[in-house]
């Protein structure tokens, strides 16, 4: 009769009753029937404010539901003895606010200065159930000096799964360093590395110029710089 389709926070109370009308075969509502609510056993799931209710002299009977912390979509199936349907009731219990960030992705890697970071930086936002929550707004920071990378974005909303990502590639300077990804007072961060490229320069460092007396060994040795 009512109370179908709705959802609700996990752990929350559904805003309707989950309400059914039992008639006879004329359409009259029949009094005193009792009513049985089933929902899933397991997953997503509701806490009903009772499993039986019997109906008024209209025909109707009714029960709260509370959604469980589990996250998605169910049903909830209202039968009664001896009556050859049952109703049903499409329900759904929607991720809380995002309060937890973790990393899923890109962790711990390295790549050549100038190039690409083979994996995406990947984050992935829940609530405090842990359900995945769409939506979010995480910020991703790289230092803005030193050994660093550029981001496809600084900014990146989270989708179905919860998760956000962006691609890194290496700036010029090689060097450890960390990207940033947060969300409200979550962050959680990434330990990349930047490698030299291939050696291209020789530079004398030391020990030039420098004089010794012959059969003497000269005073400083003789130091090179190798870079890319």
């Amino acid at each position: 009769a009512s109370g179908t389709p709705q959802s609700a926070t996990v752990n929350q109370a559904f805003a309707s009753p989950l309400r059914v009308r039992v008639v006879d075969a004329y359409g009259t509502g029949v009094a005193g029937v009792s009513v049985h609510f089933a929902a899933p056993a397991d997953g997503a799931s509701a806490a009903l404010s009772s499993a039986e209710a019997a109906t008024d002299a209209d025909g109707y009977a009714a029960v709260t539901a509370t959604a469980n912390t589990i996250a998605g979509a169910y049903e909830v199936v209202a039968s009664a003895d001896g009556v050859s349907t049952s109703a049903t009731f499409a329900l759904a219990n929607t991720a809380d606010v995002a309060s937890l960030l973790a990393i899923v992705g890109g962790n711990a890697q390295s790549a050549t200065v100038l190039t690409a970071f083979a994996d995406p930086l990947v984050v992935k936002a829940t609530d405090a159930f842990g359900n995945p929550v769409a939506g979010a707004t995480i910020a991703f920071e790289t230092p803005a000096a030193g050994a660093g990378a550029v981001l496809s974005a600084t900014s990146v909303t989270t989708d179905a799964d919860g998760t956000a990502s962006v691609t890194a590639s290496a700036n010029a300077i090689a060097g450890d360093f960390f990207v940033a990804a947060t969300l409200g007072a979550q962050q959680q961060t990434f330990s990349l590395t930047n490698l030299p490229g291939t050696a291209t320069t020789v530079t004398a460092a030391s020990g030039t110029p420098q004089s010794a007396v012959v059969g003497a060994a000269f005073a400083n040795p003789l130091v090179v710089h190798v870079t890319d």
